[in-house]
């Protein structure tokens, strides 16, 4: 006969107390998230770009909201945004995959390319774009020109960073953006 065991009704009553303390407290961690989830989103960074992998971002609406279009508007050197990768770098990416980048030029900026695949702005190296991805795959270098109202240039000092250098990634759009980097981990 199996030998009993006195302590397996308090590891039982222990499990319970557990059990029903976690269903009380998903509900207010539930209200939490989605009182929340409207205005701010985690976003990861999986890659070597940026040293950081966590960023708690701000969303921001190019449509509708006029004071959160004018925080996409004010966009500066240095600040972070979140963004949609996009329809160009499919064979990369799915279109809808969130990239963190530093906006490193703005309206007005001219993006120029030398011989060497080197990427200016308003004359200054930025970075040098890779003729192909880590895969293998082609990459074509960002076109130069005076970057347009409503678009930015975005970068990561990583020399393997898939960011504006490339056509693929391009300007980013403000409609393509999903908000602003307000804390990073």
């Amino acid at each position: 006969m199996p030998e009993s065991r006195p302590d397996v009704p308090v590891r039982v009553r222990v499990l319970r107390a557990a059990l029903v303390a976690a269903a009380l407290l998903a509900w207010p961690v539930h209200a939490l998230v989605s009182a929340v989830s409207d205005r701010y989103m985690f976003a990861l960074n999986l890659t070597e770009s940026l040293p950081e992998r966590v960023f708690w971002v701000e969303r921001v609406e190019s449509e509708g909201n006029p004071s959160n279009r004018a925080i996409i508007e004010e966009l500066s050197f240095g600040d972070r945004i979140a963004f949609l990768v996009g329809e160009g770098a499919r064979d990369h990416y799915r279109p809808d995959t969130v990239f963190v980048k530093e906006v490193r030029g703005v309206a007005g900026q001219t993006v120029s390319v030398d011989e060497n695949r080197i990427v200016h702005i308003d004359g200054q190296p930025v970075a040098k774009a890779k003729p192909e991805s880590g895969r293998g795959l082609p990459l074509e270098v960002v076109e130069g020109g005076v970057i347009p109202d409503g678009k930015v240039f975005v970068w990561t000092p990583h020399e393997d960073s898939y960011d504006s250098r490339y056509a693929d990634i391009g300007l980013i759009g403000y409609s393509r953006i999903v908000g602003t980097v307000r804390f990073q981990f």
